[in-house]
């Protein structure tokens, strides 16, 4: 999964020598994910892709369920460290990801998260913890994933970024934050509203929009991200104040295969996708070549 930085809205037939021509940066940010079962992790991409990159941000935190305000690592620390050490050498920077999901229930996900957004204390010692984490091991920015927060939340979510954003900001640190996609109108994410984009837009460093999704699972089939979709998106996030210059758009790298008649989702990414297409040629053209013998 990557995301772009947008630097203004811009239409979709804009010329691509525009672009060219823009003194405005861009960024591009690639989520790291390890080795899981038998697809590859992200090592090897990052190795052949590094000059198309300038961070990548290693999935490796989650919000300890046990002991609010600490954190679950997924990865041993000289992992960590190789990781890190590697992507300096590349000169890409390197955020570490936190995040609130993968537990038995989705209902858990939003209770280990309000017990850091309502409690002054366990605020603190979360606030701490990332600090010590980060210079620890060098990591240049972070990114808060907090997902599906109860509604009640949404201030104390703006609060807890305000208050990071301060405090990492004296260590020379960058604050990313991840928030659904909103549109405004139906088709946007069920959980949207839970997320200021205004406050959100004012206290972090950018605002990591995941405009994926649109359609997935619990919809029926269509687009993971039409056009038109996330234009809309853009422009409710300018509408709620967040500056151009701290969008940062998500570019789904997977899509969904529907089944109508098993009435079954599959996931695939795109290498998966791409591995499927080559079978399926290698397939069909056999089914074509002898069919051609046949007739002549």
């Amino acid at each position: 999964m990557v995301f772009l930085l947008m630097s203004s809205c811009g239409q979709s037939h804009r010329k691509e020598e525009e672009y060219k021509t823009n003194k405005t940066p861009r960024e591009v940010l690639g989520f790291y994910t390890e080795q899981e079962g038998t697809l590859p992790g992200s090592q090897p991409t990052v190795n052949s892709q590094f000059t198309n990159l300038n961070i990548i941000a290693p999935f490796w935190y989650k919000l300890d369920d046990k002991r609010p305000g600490n954190l679950i690592d997924s990865v041993t620390v000289d992992h960590k460290r190789m990781v890190i050490q590697s992507a300096h050498e590349k000169h890409l920077k390197v955020y570490m990801v936190v995040h609130n999901l993968f537990y038995e229930t989705e209902e858990k996900g939003k209770q280990v998260a309000s017990n850091i957004l309502h409690n002054d204390k366990n605020r603190n010692v979360f606030i701490q913890n990332l600090r010590n984490e980060m210079n620890q091991f060098k990591y240049d920015g972070i990114n808060i994933d907090m997902e599906n927060l109860y509604l009640n939340d949404r201030d104390s979510f703006s609060l807890l970024i305000k208050k990071l954003s301060d405090a990492l900001h004296r260590d020379g640190k960058v604050v990313t934050v991840s928030a659904p996609a909103n549109t405004g109108d139906s088709r946007a994410n069920p959980w949207s509203p839970w997320f200021d984009y205004e406050k959100l837009g004012l206290f972090s460093d950018s605002l990591m929009i995941m405009t994926y999704d649109e359609h997935n699972p619990r919809t029926t089939p269509g687009s993971t991200a039409s056009v038109n979709w996330i234009e809309a998106t853009i422009r409710y996030a300018l509408k709620h104040g967040v500056p151009p210059s701290k969008i940062l758009l998500g570019v789904a790298g997977y899509g969904w295969d529907w089944n109508t008649t098993a009435s079954e989702t599959l996931y695939s990414s795109y290498a998966m996708l791409m591995g499927q297409k080559t079978k399926y040629k290698e397939f069909y053209g056999t089914l074509v070549h002898k069919h051609l013998i046949s007739v002549t």
